[in-house]
C-alpha cells in the first residue's frame, strides 16, 4: 500500500470512529456530514471524496463490523455448529457480545436496513453456518437451501433486532439459548 492509500484509509477510519462516537450522543437521523467532519477533523470535501452521504459512511462501518462478526462464526474446529448439527451456544454468545459492545450502532443499522445492502453479510453467514448444516442433512436442492436459509437468517435477525431495540438488556447467554432453541425446533 502506498502512502496515499494509507492516508486515505486512515482518514476513512477517523470518519468511521467519528460516526460511532456521534451515535453514542444522538440518533443517526440527526447526525450531519458537518458533525462527522468536525469530529474526525477532516474537511467536507474529504468526506465527499470517500462517501456520498452519511448512509454510505454507516454502510462502511457495518461492513467493517461484519468482518469482525464473521470471526465469531468459527471456533478452533473451524465450525459454528455443535456435533448435533445445531448452532453453538458458545459461538453465538461470542457473536452477541460483539453486538452488545456496539449496541447503538447495531440498533441504528437494523432500524435503517432498507437503506443498505445485506447480501455480503448474509452470504457469509449462509456459507459459514448454514451450508455445513445442509450438507450434514444431505439437503442439496438449491431452492430448498435458499428458502431455508432465508427462514433462518430472517428469524435470527428478528430475535437480534428485538434484543438490540431493548438495548441488549437480556443476558447474551439467554438470547443465544433462544436462538439455538429456535434453530433446534426447526430441525425436528
Amino acid at each position: 500500500m502506498n502512502k496515499a492509500e494509507v492516508k486515505f484509509n486512515n482518514t476513512a477510519k477517523k470518519m468511521n470512529s467519528a460516526l460511532i462516537e456521534l451515535l453514542e450522543e444522538k440518533e443517526f437521523s440527526q447526525i450531519t456530514v458537518l458533525e462527522v467532519c468536525k469530529r474526525a477533523n477532516v474537511n467536507r470535501s474529504t468526506f465527499y471524496s470517500h462517501y456520498n452521504n452519511t448512509f454510505d459512511l454507516l454502510e462502511e462501518v457495518h461492513v467493517a463490523f461484519s468482518k469482525e462478526l464473521n470471526k465469531h462464526f468459527v471456533d478452533e474446529d473451524n465450525t459454528f455448529m455443535e456435533k448435533d448439527t445445531s448452532i453453538s451456544i458458545k459461538q453465538t454468545v461470542s457473536y452477541l457480545e460483539f453486538i452488545k459492545d456496539h449496541c447503538l450502532f447495531f440498533k441504528t443499522y437494523m432500524n435503517n436496513l432498507n437503506n443498505f445492502k445485506r447480501d455480503d453479510f448474509y452470504s457469509s453467514v449462509k456459507h459459514s453456518v448454514l451450508i455445513p448444516m445442509f450438507e450434514q442433512r444431505n439437503i442439496t436442492d438449491k431452492n430448498t437451501i435458499n428458502y431455508i436459509s432465508q427462514f433462518y437468517l430472517q428469524g435470527i435477525a428478528a430475535i437480534i433486532k428485538e434484543w438490540v431495540n431493548n438495548d441488549c438488556a437480556e443476558d447474551t447467554t439467554y438470547i443465544a439459548e433462544t436462538v439455538v432453541l429456535c434453530t433446534k425446533l426447526t430441525l425436528l
